[in-house]
């Protein structure tokens, strides 16, 4: 919504969300390839899995446009910290917003002290008023799927339902 509101076409990649559900909420679904060539501005919103453990490395981060920016709220691992130090500094990349690092407390980064990088530290949940905002909203979740509703963050609730089994919500 916000981007929108800023007049940005925003395009994403995910394959569990479908192109019905994207296009509802504004958003073309373009495969991987298109979204590291066509973003001017590139949001990562991934677990840090086998498949997404240094995703964002030398040879994707060459893919981009000249001039990106990066954001990553999502986890540390993602995206290879000596890559984008080096995407960073030749100018391939304009610029990097990160709440989360490979190392959390992070001390020995080569993205620290670099001017064109803004890091927070990874706190988004830490307060007791948060935690508890967080674990209302996982139960208020929990009882929607059960109940076969969808729930209100799930994105990918077709796929869920696609690959549910009998027994499972």
């Amino acid at each position: 919504k916000r981007a929108r509101a800023l007049e940005m076409k925003v395009i994403a990649y995910d394959p569990y969300v479908s192109s019905d559900e994207a296009q509802r909420r504004g958003v073309q679904v373009a495969s991987f390839e298109e979204v590291i060539k066509g973003a001017d501005f590139l949001t990562i919103h991934l677990p840090l899995t086998q498949e997404t453990q240094g995703l964002i490395g030398t040879q994707v981060l060459a893919q981009m446009k000249p001039g990106v920016r990066i954001i990553n709220a999502a986890r540390g691992g993602i995206i290879d910290e000596e890559a984008l130090a080096a995407a960073l500094q030749s100018g391939q990349v304009a610029g990097a917003a990160l709440d989360v690092l490979c190392q959390e407390p992070c001390t020995a980064s080569p993205l620290l002290g670099m001017d064109n990088v803004i890091i927070t530290p990874h706190l988004g949940a830490s307060t007791c008023e948060a935690q508890i905002h967080v674990a209302v909203q996982v139960a208020e979740q929990v009882v929607l799927a059960l109940a076969g509703r969808r729930p209100r963050h799930a994105l990918n609730w077709e796929a869920v339902l696609r690959y549910r089994t009998p027994r499972a919500i």
